[in-house]
């Protein structure tokens, strides 16, 4: 709530600035029209530009006074932190609710010794003895965006028992908001085990690093694990701008060929020489080079 006060403060501030210089500019602008020839339009341009930021900085006053009384007038629940099921959340309830919103954008990020892995959630809402990850999910063409997948609970369920382990805090659930709004759903900390538990998710992408590492390929996966992954979707390949980096080397391109005739290729693609089974890839009528070549008479 302190920092949307701030927010409005300051859009007062400078919306008042602004109103000073148009209301000085604009009425010199039309007497300059008459008087001053050519140099009217240095004048002109100069309203112009106060008019405009005078109506971004109204836009921001009446966005920052919407998200206060929005805070103010939600009368949502906060998640119930033993409940298994998916529960909808508003991130303006934590808000009110008294929950601090700190960005974990700074130094290494979370470390467990135990499950030899580290990580940083976007933000982490903290109270008391109390720590709930929170990432945003990229926006996708299904179900609006809002479709999780066995990857979103995996990730829930390592940021809690990494919190856990590096914080000694409580971190019974978390969030997952979608990147079109301030909505999403809050996962209890134990959802991997109805669908990937984490234990044997990092097993399967250890295993799959090792393998690429030593020159081999990694078993395929099940096809509902990549229909919607962002690392397997494929996009066009442009000399110079797409290519996948490991370790800031460039990587091979392992293209395939759309009905469109261009070269598409993805990160999970070009690290494992394959080309996943994307949801894209039927969309877009990918093919293998040596594929297409067999299928020609």
């Amino acid at each position: 709530m302190a920092a949307i006060d701030e927010a409005i403060a300051l859009a007062q501030k400078w919306l008042s600035v602004w109103a000073v210089c148009s209301a000085v500019l604009v009425p010199a602008a039309a007497v300059s029209f008459f008087r001053l020839g050519v140099a009217w339009l240095l004048v002109a341009l100069g309203a112009y530009l106060c008019s405009l930021q005078f109506l971004k900085c109204l836009f921001d006053l009446f966005v920052a006074i919407w998200f206060r009384w929005h805070v103010l007038n939600e009368k949502a629940a906060l998640p119930i932190p033993t409940a298994l099921d998916d529960q909808r959340v508003d991130w303006w309830t934590f808000i009110r609710a008294g929950y601090d919103s700190v960005p974990y954008d700074e130094g290494d990020g979370l470390r467990s010794e135990t499950l030899c892995l580290a990580g940083r959630p976007w933000r982490v809402l903290c109270r008391g003895s109390v720590r709930i990850p929170v990432f945003k999910k990229r926006h996708s063409a299904k179900a609006n965006g809002h479709t999780l997948y066995d990857q979103h609970y995996v990730r829930i369920a390592a940021y809690c028992r990494l919190i856990e382990e590096a914080e000694q805090a409580e971190s019974p659930y978390g969030i997952i908001l979608f990147d079109d709004c301030y909505k999403g759903w809050a996962i209890n900390a134990a959802a991997d085990q109805r669908r990937i538990p984490l234990a044997h998710a990092l097993e399967g992408a250890r295993e799959r690093i090792q393998t690429s590492l030593e020159g081999g390929k990694p078993k395929e996966a099940a096809e509902s694990f990549c229909k919607g992954c962002p690392t397997g979707k494929p996009h066009a390949y442009r000399l110079g701008k797409t290519e996948t980096l490991r370790r800031g080397v460039p990587l091979p391109v392992f293209g395939a060929i759309g009905r469109d005739g261009r070269v598409y290729h993805s990160a999970c693609g070009d690290h494992f020489e394959w080309l996943p089974p994307h949801e894209r890839v039927k969309q877009k009528g990918l093919v293998l080079p040596s594929t297409e070549a067999a299928a020609q008479p």
